[in-house]
């Protein structure tokens, strides 16, 4: 990821003692995690010690951290695994095969209008960050081929459907609204970013993913 993407951080006494945070628009998790150890390293000191387990690895009050340490994770849209219910039965599968968790981004009055999950790690004992991040990547190109078939399918057979009606209606509000509240944004970014990946509104699907980002 370029660096103008990438956003470091570290949080002193929060949850954790230390705890530092790598971030992109991408979705590059080795290369975020080869940019957090180094951060990590620089930021040992000999006098200071991180609290550290030869057969425990890093002591954190937290289960998923508890280990090398690492949390990996990619935010995904999966608006029509969600509307479909899929949702619940993946996150036995996902967790069962791949050893992560995937749960709701945020929730709003017990819903979740962007149709947007965090898909993580659910532990990093014993485990080396190369293997965590490839159960992470392979749980989420799993659940990516999961919604795109389901995409290509809603949207096969005729371009005048229920949910290309729905894109189209995102699509003229969000382009001409003079203001929304979150809840109203995110509803209507979902439905039209699910337009833009499939294919039938004038916007590149990297345009929809900004707009998530502003």
């Amino acid at each position: 990821a370029a660096e103008e993407d990438e956003t470091l951080s570290v949080a002193v006494n929060t949850g954790e003692h230390v705890l530092i945070q790598a971030q992109d628009q991408e979705g590059e998790l080795s290369a975020l995690t080869a940019r957090l150890r180094q951060a990590e390293a620089e930021l040992n000191l000999p006098e200071y010690p991180y609290a550290h387990d030869a057969r425990f690895g890093y002591l954190s009050f937290n289960p998923v951290l508890a280990g090398s340490g690492l949390y990996a994770a990619l935010v995904m849209h999966l608006p029509m695994l969600n509307f479909l219910k899929q949702i619940r039965a993946l996150e036995g599968l996902v967790k069962q095969r791949f050893h992560c968790h995937l749960s709701p981004l945020s929730v709003f009055e017990g819903g979740n209008p962007g149709n947007l999950f965090v898909l993580g790690n659910a532990g990093s004992f014993q485990k080396e960050d190369e293997e965590i991040i490839s159960l992470v990547e392979q749980a989420a190109g799993m659940l990516a081929e999961k919604e795109a078939a389901l995409r290509e399918k809603a949207f096969l057979q005729t371009r005048v459907t229920p949910l290309a009606d729905q894109a189209w209606r995102a699509y003229g509000t969000l382009r001409y609204a003079r203001r929304l509240t979150t809840r109203d944004y995110l509803s209507l970014w979902s439905k039209m970013r699910l337009g833009a990946l499939a294919g039938i509104l004038p916007v590149p699907h990297a345009t929809a993913d900004r707009m998530l980002i502003f």
